[in-house]
């Protein structure tokens, strides 16, 4: 059989916990201590509430406490050191650096396809053979398949930044 709790004033709780009445009642409204009705609380669960808010603010296992903040924290910083770790290792880039090499490059090789037909029109003007077009044309392609091959394998320097003035990224200053 459940012992009754004993209900007493809050003048008389705040005495047991060395806390003012005031602390009392805000510790009721946060729901640290229950109450029993107006100014009363009951002794036991009063106890048992103030020890473990007490251990909480100790060991800080409240749900988004200091501990859980302080290992979110700690990961955190080890995610970052391991990412740059990596960065320095040459295993990950900016993406960023990626982005603006590919649109670099995109934008390099959309103009010398453009200009394909400038470069070989008066080439192929007398010519009658369709193998020698064929063989012209895939000559050209090639070119300009591992110019831009060859080009991107360059473009990034060992920190993964965009070499300046490389043919993959032409925003950036001759050197």
């Amino acid at each position: 059989m459940a012992e009754r709790d004993p209900v007493y004033p809050g003048d008389f709780i705040a005495q047991l916990f060395n806390l003012t009445p005031r602390r009392v009642q805000q510790l009721a409204t946060d729901g640290v201590i229950p109450r029993a009705g107006r100014g009363k609380y009951p002794l036991i669960a009063a106890v048992q509430g103030y020890t473990a808010f007490l251990q909480e603010r100790v060991t800080g296992d409240r749900q988004g406490g200091f501990r859980v903040e302080r290992e979110r924290l700690a990961k955190e910083q080890a995610d970052k050191v391991a990412i740059e770790n990596a960065r320095v290792r040459g295993e990950v880039i900016y993406a960023q650096h990626v982005e603006d090499a590919i649109a670099a490059a995109v934008a390099n090789l959309a103009g010398d396809l453009d200009g394909l037909p400038g470069r070989l029109a008066s080439a192929l003007a007398g010519v009658d053979d369709p193998a020698l077009i064929r063989s012209m044309l895939l000559d050209e392609t090639r070119r300009i398949r591992e110019s831009y091959s060859k080009g991107l394998a360059e473009s990034a320097d060992p920190d993964g930044n965009i070499a300046a003035g490389s043919a993959d990224n032409p925003a950036a200053p001759e050197t």
